[in-house]
């Protein structure tokens, strides 16, 4: 008996697997298009949030909700189903799997990150880690980068400045003695706290590994740093998704 419950242990846990990156096929797109179509009145941030993963070091003075979307052929025929849906498209499961196929082979993540400046992929630090190896990109892709103003306070701007790196045009800034902009604002009790107005910069990143270098029954660690905030880290299981 108890090697029977072993054999089903070790089939749903392969199962999972199968799930979470199997080659795409009719039947997985099928499904994955009807979870989509389901789900047409909701955001596809909230569609996807079975897929996202939040940065669990949160050290970034700069960051926002910054997370990670984990693009599986599933997730992705299901967001395509449900912006068709949306508009009123028809949705084919010859198109879904053709979409889906194209992430077969690939572990896809959408990084959403914040820094002081528009970081370009060339001045990223991005490894996937799983024990003692550790995985680079094949790509990463910039799709989206847009700055904000944001109010921080002057003792996290400094803290977080020890990471920073600056350009000429920020030395030069410095040596003429320009301030940022601020505004004195007060706690509950009455103590004055200092915040200055920062320009962050919100970007969207697309990053592909090879699916064949990393070991689909582990855990694995997906880290992205750049010298303005530091590092991130993002905990993915493959076997928690489909």
């Amino acid at each position: 008996m108890s090697k029977i419950v072993l054999l089903l242990a070790v089939l749903f846990y392969f199962t999972g697997i199968v799930q979470a990156m199997t080659p795409a096929n009719v039947e997985n797109v099928q499904e994955a298009q009807t979870y989509g179509v389901a789900r047409k009145n909701l955001s596809a941030g909230v569609l996807l949030s079975k897929w996202t993963i939040a940065d669990s070091k949160k050290t970034n003075r700069f960051g926002i909700d910054e997370r990670v979307i984990v693009y599986t052929p599933y997730a992705v025929a299901a967001v395509d189903a449900q912006n068709r849906a949306k508009s009123g498209q028809k949705v084919d499961v010859k198109d879904g799997l053709a979409l889906a196929q194209a992430y077969d082979g690939i572990l896809a993540l959408g990084a959403i990150i914040n820094s002081s400046f528009k970081v370009e992929p060339k001045s990223l630090t991005v490894h996937i880690l799983q024990g003692k190896k550790s995985l680079s990109p094949y790509n990463i892709t910039l799709d989206t980068a847009s700055a904000h103003n944001l109010k921080i306070s002057r003792d996290k701007l400094l803290f977080a400045g020890k990471f920073q790196n600056p350009t000429k045009k920020q030395d030069a800034n410095a040596d003429n003695k320009k301030k940022p902009n601020s505004l004195l604002t007060k706690d509950p009790a009455g103590i004055g706290a200092e915040e200055v107005v920062v320009q962050v910069w919100n970007m969207q990143y697309f990053i592909y590994f090879d699916l064949t270098q990393i070991d689909l029954t582990k855990p694995m660690l997906f880290t992205i740093s750049d010298q303005a905030s530091g590092d991130r880290e993002f905990k993915i299981n493959l076997m928690d998704m489909n």
